[in-house]
C-alpha cells in the first residue's frame, strides 16, 4: 500500500511540475525549443520541411513495413508531406483550429499522451518478480484454470408436416450427405462451422 502511495505521489508531483511549466510564455518557448539546422528539403510558405522532419516521416513509415525503399517511394512520401504541410496550414488560414470540436479532440488528444508519457511509464517501468507473479497466480488461479467446456452446434434439415414421400425422401439424402461430410471434417478446427454456415 506504501508503494501504491509512494508512486502515486510521484506522479502527482511530476504532473504539477509539467503544469508548472506549461505556464511559460511562448517567447519562453519559442527561445527553449531545439532548433532544427538540417538540410531544408521544401518550403511551404513559412514553414521548412527538413532533413530531420522527413527522416522522421520515413521512420513512421519503416515501422509498418519491411524491405528496401525506392527512390520513387521517397519522392512519393515527401510529395505526401509537402502536400499534408499545405493543407494543414490551409486549415489554420480558414480558421479550423478554432472550431470547438477540433479544440475538444486536440485536447482529448494531448490528455491522453500525458497519461501515455506519465502515468504508464510509472507502472511499466518497475520490475515485476517471479515471486510477485506466482502470488498473483495463486490468488487468481480460478481465472487461469477452468473445468473441460464442449461446445455443442447442430445442423436441422427440417421436413415440413405436409412434405410428401417424396420431399421426405430428398431431405433425408441430403441430411445423409450433410452427415458424411460432418464426419469427414470431424478432425477440422472449422469444418463443422463451415457445414453449418452452409447448411
Amino acid at each position: 500500500m506504501k508503494n501504491c502511495f509512494t508512486s502515486y505521489t510521484r506522479v502527482v508531483v511530476l504532473l504539477f511540475t509539467l503544469l508548472l511549466f506549461t505556464g511559460c510564455s511562448k517567447k519562453e518557448k519559442a527561445q527553449s525549443a531545439p532548433q532544427d539546422n538540417s538540410p531544408v528539403l521544401a518550403t511551404v510558405g513559412d514553414s521548412r520541411i527538413t532533413v530531420a522532419d522527413f527522416k522522421a516521416v520515413v521512420a513512421d513509415k519503416l515501422s509498418s513495413r519491411r524491405g528496401r525503399v525506392s527512390k520513387e517511394e521517397l519522392k512519393q512520401w515527401l510529395d505526401d508531406r509537402v502536400l499534408e504541410e499545405v493543407l494543414y496550414q490551409e486549415a489554420l488560414r480558414v480558421g479550423l483550429d478554432q472550431d470547438p470540436q477540433v479544440k475538444r479532440n486536440i485536447r482529448q488528444m494531448l490528455t491522453s499522451r500525458l497519461i501515455d508519457d506519465t502515468m504508464k511509464r510509472e507502472v511499466w517501468s518497475k520490475p515485476i518478480e517471479d515471486a510477485q507473479i506466482e502470488r498473483y497466480y495463486n490468488d487468481h488461479w480460478n481465472e487461469f484454470n477452468r473445468p473441460d467446456q464442449v461446445r455443442i452446434g447442430d445442423i436441422l434439415i427440417a421436413v415440413p408436416a405436409d412434405a410428401s414421400q417424396e420431399q421426405r425422401t430428398a431431405r433425408k439424402a441430403k441430411a445423409e450427405a450433410v452427415l458424411k461430410k460432418a464426419l469427414e471434417a470431424q478432425d477440422q478446427r472449422f469444418g463443422f462451422g463451415a457445414l453449418i454456415r452452409e447448411y
